[in-house]
C-alpha cells in the first residue's frame, strides 16, 4: 500500500515538474529501452524511462511565452504481483484520496487494445493550480500500469479527446 502511495506521490510530482515549460530531460527514441508505447502527436515532447516508476512521459507545447502549464501523459509501471485489476485500482483510488483533497467526476471500466482497465477521471488542486486528471489503469502479468492525463481544470475539455486518442494507443512493448 505504501508503494502505491509512493507511485501517486511521484506521478505527482512528475506532473509538477512539467508544470514549467523550461524545465528539460533529454529526449529519448520512442522506442528507445521502452517497456510500453503510447502514440503522440508530432509536436509532444517524449520522454522514455523518466524514472524508475515513471516509464513514459509525454508533454504538450507551450501554447505561448506566459504557458505555465503543459499539458501532460506519465505512464507508471509498477511490480503489483497477487492483484487483480479491481484490487489494483481500488488501491491506486485510496492512495488518490490520502494525497491530496480530490474530486471524484467519474469511472468506468474499459478496453484498450484488448487490455481490460478502469478509466478513472478527477480534480485536484496541487499549488494552487486546479487540475483534472484522467487515469488508465491496467494490471497484466503482475505489473500494474497507469496512465495519467493531466491538464488544467478549465481547459480539461480541450484536451480530454487527444489524451484519450493517445491513451487508446497503449501497448506494453516488453
Amino acid at each position: 500500500m505504501k508503494k502505491l502511495r509512493l507511485i501517486q506521490l511521484l506521478v505527482i510530482l512528475c506532473s509538477m515538474i512539467l508544470l514549467l515549460p523550461s524545465c528539460e530531460k533529454d529526449k529519448n527514441d520512442n522506442q528507445s529501452g521502452a517497456v510500453v508505447d503510447l502514440t503522440f502527436p508530432a509536436d509532444w515532447e517524449v520522454i522514455n524511462n523518466f524514472s524508475d516508476l515513471i516509464v513514459l512521459v509525454g508533454k504538450s507545447p507551450a501554447e505561448g511565452p506566459n504557458d505555465d502549464f503543459l499539458e501532460n501523459i506519465n505512464v507508471s509501471r509498477e511490480s503489483a504481483e497477487g492483484l487483480t485489476l479491481e484490487s489494483y485500482y481500488v488501491a491506486n483510488l485510496n492512495a488518490i484520496e490520502t494525497l491530496y483533497n480530490y474530486g471524484f467526476v467519474f469511472s468506468t471500466d474499459t478496453i484498450i487494445n484488448g487490455l481490460n482497465s478502469k478509466k478513472l477521471i478527477f480534480t485536484a488542486t496541487i499549488n494552487n493550480i486546479d487540475l483534472e486528471f484522467m487515469d488508465f489503469m491496467f494490471y497484466v502479468d503482475g505489473y500494474g500500469y497507469v496512465v495519467t492525463c493531466t491538464a488544467r481544470e478549465d481547459t480539461f475539455g480541450e484536451y480530454k479527446s487527444v489524451f484519450e486518442q493517445i491513451a487508446g494507443t497503449f501497448t506494453i512493448v516488453l
